[in-house]
């Protein structure tokens, strides 16, 4: 999604947490799959080397498991890298290699696809002869009713001073094409601009040219746009990561001011329930002291009282006793 919506960084970042989680998983056609659309949106935001790490990365998977399309395809990216960083030489024995590949699979499609591709690649740098060794491998079918087909075949015929039939394959070309195939396009109405100024046909070599100026604009314009787009997404992912970490960094204060708080209401219970156990140790305390206190009251009274009551008795004693003439207390003498 993110991907269609021209946010390359975000897109990458899904991919990458998408591997992340794929990792060791038995779906390896996935993952490759992820490794190519990786590799794409780095080569379109330029980032060369990243784009071929991707690609290595993705091969390795595709060569482990014998997946013959995946190696074609990877093959055939790795040659669209050397293509931008203009090594043609490796740009060729990539493309071979994954025309070669495609072949000894049997893949008729795919071997057709890498090709016509190849020879297009040959075109766009001025390798006419190149390219046109190998147009008679493509079958008919590619060669009349596919306009990249039928653009290098064009380019050799123009390369062997063949205008009317040059002419043709683009006016072919032409009505073949998509609307969104904007360079291929401003290069058939420039060419074909070209043929009919050499034919003395002014008039025609005039439309072709505003054509092909007109596309000229809207291709300057679509690179501004996207230009404008890739800057927009990178602030947008840039502004959006900033505000990511702004969050962090709160959820990281509040998780630890949460911490403190716990910390501090475990102490605070601690505390709170060392004093009520402290609190209540001393009412034990008091309360034994006070008992304490009653029974030595309690007893004392108790003594007190005997020691009356003992007196009481005595008094009685010593009162029967003068009575009957007998000694009482220490009055022994008489």
């Amino acid at each position: 999604m993110y991907r269609t919506l021209g946010d390359a960084p975000r897109s990458l970042r899904a991919f990458q947490t998408a591997l992340e989680i794929g990792e060791g998983s038995a779906r390896w056609p996935l993952l490759g799959r992820i490794h190519e659309q990786m590799n794409y949106l780095f080569a379109y935001q330029e980032l060369y080397p990243e784009a071929m790490r991707s690609i290595d990365a993705g091969l390795r998977i595709y060569q482990e498991h014998g997946d013959a399309r995946g190696i074609a395809v990877a093959w055939k990216n790795k040659a669209r890298i050397f293509d931008r960083y203009q090594r043609l030489d490796s740009m060729a024995y990539y493309y071979r290699l994954a025309y070669k590949t495609a072949c000894a699979s049997q893949d008729t499609f795919m071997a057709n696809h890498l090709l016509n591709e190849y020879i297009s690649a040959y075109m766009d740098h001025g390798m006419v002869e190149e390219g046109a060794a190998l147009i008679h491998l493509l079958p008919e079918e590619i060669r009349e009713k596919n306009p990249i087909g039928q653009y290098s075949l064009g380019m050799t015929y123009l390369r062997w001073e063949k205008p009317d039939s040059a002419r043709l394959c683009f006016q072919n070309a032409l009505r073949q094409i998509h609307e969104d195939y904007f360079i291929l396009r401003r290069d058939l109405y420039r060419l074909l601009s070209e043929l009919a100024e050499r034919q003395g046909d002014m008039r025609q070599a005039l439309r072709y040219a505003r054509e092909s100026s007109a596309l000229k604009d809207s291709i300057a314009e679509r690179m501004r746009t996207e230009a404008l787009q890739k800057i927009h997404s990178l602030y947008n992912y840039q502004h959006i990561e900033e505000e990511n970490s702004r969050l962090a960094v709160k959820a990281a204060q509040t998780e630890k001011w949460v911490y403190r708080s716990v910390c501090v209401i475990l102490v605070l219970m601690i505390l709170l329930f060392w004093l009520w156990r402290r609190s209540r140790e001393r009412r034990r305390e008091a309360e034994a002291l006070r008992r304490l206190k009653e029974r030595q009251e309690r007893d004392a009274w108790e003594r007190l009282d005997a020691k009356r009551e003992g007196s009481r008795n005595w008094r009685r004693f010593c009162g029967r006793s003068g009575r009957s003439g007998m000694p009482c207390g220490n009055d022994w003498s008489n």
